[in-house]
């Protein structure tokens, strides 16, 4: 990119090379070569995405190890940061998160929450109560014969509070 201004990526770890090209670019203040890196992460994305929208493994789409760079290597508010949790936002799998949970970044799985409730839609205006059952949350389900013992500590204790 630096003689022929164009990219040079292709090949199954193509998202990673342009995340570390990105955060590269970063560190050097290039916002020239930040906006190519974007440019080719959306031809990536365009490319890919149509002809794999049930894709459950991340390996190809939005890796666990390329949100870690990326999240490693910019600061908040960065632009691609807000690429990839829209990417997770709009075409994630909840796959990708259960596979990966410890490898991604808190700020990562903080940004992305935010950005789900935003998508949201708003609610009524009226406050609504799940539409679930109330047993839905119950901690056990009581069946017939079982007891749960309450010690007379425990309800002194309530008494108390």
């Amino acid at each position: 990119m630096l003689y022929t201004s164009e990219l040079a990526t292709k090949g199954p770890d193509e998202w990673l090379a342009l995340c570390h090209l990105y955060v590269l670019a970063e560190y050097l203040l290039d916002r020239w070569a930040k906006d190519r890196v974007i440019d080719g992460m959306h031809a990536y994305i365009a490319e890919i995405l149509p002809t794999e929208p049930t894709h459950e493994s991340p390996a190809k789409l939005f890796s666990p190890e390329a949100v870690q760079v990326v999240y490693d290597g910019t600061p908040k508010g960065c632009k691609l940061r807000s690429l990839i949790v829209d990417l997770y936002t709009i075409h994630g799998r909840v796959l990708w998160l259960q596979n990966a949970k410890e490898v991604f970044p808190t700020d990562f799985l903080y940004d992305l929450a935010l950005r789900i409730l935003q998508a949201r839609p708003p609610p009524n205006a009226t406050w609504d109560i799940p539409s679930r059952p109330p047993s839905n949350y119950y901690e056990d389900q009581i069946t017939e014969g079982k007891t749960t013992e309450i010690s007379p500590k425990t309800i002194e204790n309530t008494k108390a509070t």
